[in-house]
């Protein structure tokens, strides 16, 4: 299993870029092979890979918001599924031949802020904003008919949603109040959704939520009145709140997963005084940061995902170049994987 702290040391992030697109697919395959020889244990000895993008257009015909309106998932054989939305939400899905597209919720000025999960049986969830009615919304699909739900109307709420199930399928959200700029959170019980405020210490934007083995919620958030990438737990009990990185102003476009002992793992922009990828970690002990790109201008809209061996996969958007980017550790028999740019033409 990963012992982050040794083995970051004996690694480098191996840098991938496609372009970037309106509602494009990326999809990336790769094979190593050895470019140089020499000792294994050898840190300069280069490992070159060989990588190809398949970049498809899913949706050119709709009004699809930012992108931070936008949200994957994969089913259980591997194909993926978009919600996102702008002047309605939509959700669009792959079979293996073709993309299909439908509208799931045709109220105008839905859709933005959408966040997708699949259950066990590849059904989807999302949470999103209803511009219109400043509320929390709900949609999943039970395999016959998508049935949806105002989950909040109290104030303008349902900003920067993002939705996990439970081992029982039910949905936890979180999600930001804007007429307080507090973190809230949200979960359904299977009769009755419960709502609760997270932190309203200032202003909160940006979140990202995991639940644990425990079913207990983790959110990755951004702190706007004092500008920092902050951290909230619950144990059953209590929420517990950790300022993870304060140095500048970072945490916009947070994106959190927990690894298989529970430990957060969080991608994000540190936007002052250079905009720079950014990444966190917990491993146990405290908290450990790092900057993975700082070339031109970079970092926003990050997404990460985790590997089975606990290594970090981020995509995220360079303002520089105008590319969607992607980031990951790699790590052979203690030899460094080279950064590789992939470049659509």
């Amino acid at each position: 299993m990963d012992t982050h702290p040794t083995e970051r040391r004996l690694a480098v992030w191996a840098l991938f870029s496609a372009l970037a697109g309106l509602m494009l697919f990326a999809l990336a395959t790769a094979g190593a092979t050895s470019a140089a020889s020499g000792d294994a244990k050898d840190l300069n000895a280069p490992i070159a890979e060989t990588s190809l993008w398949h970049i498809e257009a899913v949706d050119v015909s709709h009004s699809l918001g930012d992108p931070s309106s936008h949200s994957l998932a994969l089913e259980s054989s591997g194909y993926p599924h978009i919600a996102y939305g702008g002047d309605h939400l939509y959700h669009a899905w792959y079979d293996g031949s073709a993309w299909h597209i439908e509208t799931v919720d045709s109220a105008p000025d839905v859709g933005r802020n959408a966040s997708l999960t699949l259950d066990a049986g590849d059904h989807p969830h999302i949470s999103y904003y209803d511009g219109i009615n400043e509320d929390l919304k709900y949609a999943h699909y039970d395999g016959s008919a998508w049935h949806i739900e105002t989950v909040e109307s109290t104030g303008d709420v349902g900003a920067w949603t993002s939705i996990a199930l439970d081992g029982s399928g039910y949905p936890h959200i979180s999600y930001v109040n804007v007429s307080s700029y507090d973190l809230k959170y949200a979960r359904y019980d299977g009769s009755t959704w419960h709502i609760e405020t997270v932190d309203n210490a200032g202003d909160m934007g940006f979140s990202s939520l995991a639940l644990g083995t425990d079913g207990y919620p983790h959110i990755g958030y951004y702190d706007y009145t004092n500008r920092d990438l902050k951290y909230a737990r619950f144990d059953g009990s209590t929420w517990h709140i950790q300022v993870v990185d304060s140095v500048g102003d970072v945490g916009k476009d947070a994106s959190l997963a927990l690894d298989a002992a529970d430990h957060p793992h969080i991608s994000y922009l540190g936007y002052f005084p250079i905009m720079d990828l950014k990444y966190a970690f917990y491993d146990g002990a405290g908290w450990h940061t790092e900057t993975v790109d700082s070339v031109g201008f970079v970092g926003g809209y990050t997404s990460l995902a985790l590997d089975a061996a606990w290594h970090p996969h981020i995509s995220y958007y360079d303002f520089t170049s105008k590319d969607l980017k992607y980031v990951t550790i790699k790590i052979l028999d203690h030899q460094v994987h080279l950064p590789l740019v992939v470049r659509n033409q």
